[in-house]
């Protein structure tokens, strides 16, 4: 053999086993993730003198199972792998936050882990405690442990995902619980004869306990429990019962799974047989009656209208999002908003007005859908205002601060840094600082280029702004009532920025109480 061709087939051998070798010891790397109570990592505020790489890749899948959820990550391999010490990871489930914090096994900093020639490691883990539901949204955000510096205000170390389940028509969820009693379908029927009354009806696999309850108008004359065996069948009931048939309804309510607060119930009016059918004539009389009045209504209100004009038309929605300060700052957000919704022609959409639907749909579903509706978003920044990790609620007053505040806060940081590049979006975006420090390196950089307002200076010309944008429709009386309106809840806004130690002797101020008292 040649010797120089046997030379190279000795070295490719040789980096052969030791590509083989240093695989083999990374693989060996172990993500541990335990979920903690805690709602942010220890050490977030602290600065470190080296941080971690940010996460490379992150996504969330359905297991096999599809009774749980595989979270994966990509970490880099860089030279600031070694103060890698951990990941921080939070999955928020319908109306909750769940923590995890991962370790790694063994560390990156031990002799053991041979990291040459690599770039890059997946990791992974399933979490477990999860309840999976088909059609429910998942979000996720991760982060290298230690945490980022509070400088990050742009989220470059985090890492963010969104996963939805499929709906009850895919293949995976069909066999869902949930889904499973979409479909039921109870055919039930009932009919009167002698002294019972016979029920028949299908059950569902999904349940095996239900509650048959005879009704007569809301009285419950009897109260039946049976066992439905846990599959899909027809089954036939007697419910005991002496007296007249007229108004009698049975209901019959399972017992699934899911139904925390109690199931709904499927209702049949219970069949008499050769009932006197007068009182269905007499029935059918009045619907008509009552349609003849409504129709009535209707014609005249909409003669009204015509002579005397509609007295509002609401074409501007004005989104309103703050950070949580303390009670004083929160009692000044509330009678500014008081103050916009009373301008003609606008609706304000504020958190504590919206507790329901942010509820439901979560913070960061809620405020894509309302900046997408609305027309203008204020962002409200308290006097010497520096950085939302300096802002803590506090709970020492009498008055409310928003649970939701700051996370909705933060979300509208982030919305606004990802629409700088879209002017039309960016230019929805106002600023109403309740200062009159004209000093914009007090504020987030990501706002510094959107329109300010200095409240109590600029109260005046953000009216104007407003109402010049919404399309007003209004008798003349309508009007004087808007602008009485207006001046008293100007005056009270400048009472809430007194109370905030705001000066509020500015000549736009005089002119404000000029108004309030003519």
């Amino acid at each position: 053999m040649d010797p120089v061709i046997y030379m190279r087939t000795v070295v490719v051998f040789i980096l052969l086993i030791q590509w083989t070798a240093s695989d083999r010891n990374a693989l060996n790397i172990v993500a541990t993730c335990k979920q903690t109570t805690e709602s942010i990592s220890s050490g977030w505020s602290e600065v470190h003198v080296s941080n971690p790489s940010p996460l490379h890749e992150l996504s969330v899948q359905l297991s096999e199972s599809e009774a749980s959820l595989i979270i994966k990550w990509l970490i880099k391999i860089d030279g600031s792998i070694h103060s890698l010490t951990g990941t921080w990871i939070e999955l928020i489930v319908l109306d909750h936050s769940l923590y995890y914090s991962c370790q790694y096994q063994p560390p990156f900093t031990s002799e053991q882990n041979n990291l040459t020639g690599l770039q890059q490691l997946w990791f992974n883990f399933t979490a477990s405690d999860v309840s999976v539901h088909p059609s429910a949204q998942y979000y996720i955000y991760a982060f290298n442990l230690p945490p980022p510096p509070p400088a990050d205000t742009k989220g470059q170390f985090i890492k963010s995902s969104y996963f939805e389940t499929p709906g009850c028509e895919s293949k995976q969820m069909s066999n869902h619980p949930w889904c499973s009693t979409d479909k039921w379908d109870a055919g039930i029927f009932s009919v009167f004869h002698d002294d019972k009354i016979v029920v028949t009806f299908t059950t569902s696999s999904a349940s095996e306990i239900y509650t048959i309850r005879l009704r007569k108008g809301t009285h419950i004359l009897q109260t039946k429990e049976i066992n439905g065996g846990g599959k899909v069948q027809n089954h036939t009931e007697e419910v005991k019962y002496t007296g007249t048939c007229e108004e009698l309804l049975i209901s019959i309510t399972p017992q699934f799974q899911h139904c925390l607060d109690g199931c709904s119930s499927v209702h049949h009016k219970v069949s008499c047989p050769n009932a006197d059918r007068s009182g269905l004539v007499i029935g059918i009389g009045c619907v008509l009656l009552f349609l003849l009045i409504l129709l009535c209504c209707c014609i005249l209100r909409q003669i009204h209208v015509s002579r005397h004009g509609s007295k509002r038309t609401v074409s501007m929605r004005v989104l309103v999002v703050y950070p949580a300060v303390d009670s004083m700052f929160q009692h000044a957000v509330m009678v500014l908003a008081e103050f916009l919704h009373s301008v003609p022609g606008v609706h304000v959409i504020i958190d504590m007005w919206e507790r329901g639907s942010l509820a439901e749909h979560g913070p960061l579903r809620w405020l894509n859908s309302q900046s997408d509706l609305a027309q203008r978003v204020l962002i409200i920044l308290p006097p010497q205002y520096t950085h939302t990790d300096n802002l803590k609620p506090n709970a020492a007053t009498n008055h409310t601060v928003s649970a939701s505040a700051n996370n909705l806060f933060a979300l509208v940081l982030n919305l606004v840094t990802s629409t700088a590049h879209d002017p039309q979006q960016w230019e929805k975006f106002w600023i109403i600082h309740l200062d009159q420090n004209k000093d914009k390196r007090k504020m987030p950089a990501e706002l510094r280029g959107c329109r300010i307002f200095h409240l109590p200076e600029d109260l005046l010309k953000l009216h104007e702004k407003l109402s010049s944008g919404a399309d007003m429709k209004s008798s003349a009386l309508s009007k004087c009532l808007s602008i009485f309106k207006i001046n008293d809840a100007s005056w009270r806004v400048l009472e809430a920025l007194q109370q905030l130690d705001i000066n509020t002797n500015s000549p736009a101020c005089a002119k404000v109480n000029s108004l309030e008292e003519s």
